[in-house]
């Protein structure tokens, strides 16, 4: 479940309420240099991924901790700073 909002995060368009994600770019890794600054990942985006995961595999169950570890990944991806929800509290 973590592996499809990081893919989705990562390689396609945002998922709207009329159309399903489109490819964008392959994953090129935690280089910063290798987004350009075109992916601003914040908490809303996981959880706007996870809820079209969800709704594809309603299932699933990712644990809070797994969803914290994707977030992280594309933070550190962004260099320090960059994060939009760095500093927010937990849910």
């Amino acid at each position: 479940m973590c592996v499809a909002v990081a893919l989705l995060l990562a390689c396609y368009t945002p998922p709207s309420s009329s159309e399903a994600p489109t490819w964008v770019r392959p994953y090129r890794g935690v280089d910063p240099a290798a987004w350009s600054g075109a992916l601003a990942i914040s908490k809303e985006a996981v959880r706007q991924r996870l809820a079209f995961v969800s709704g594809c595999y309603p299932p699933g169950r990712p644990t809070r901790g797994m969803l914290r570890q994707v977030f992280n990944h594309f933070v550190v991806a962004q260099g320090p700073g960059q994060g939009q929800d760095e500093g927010a509290e937990e849910d």
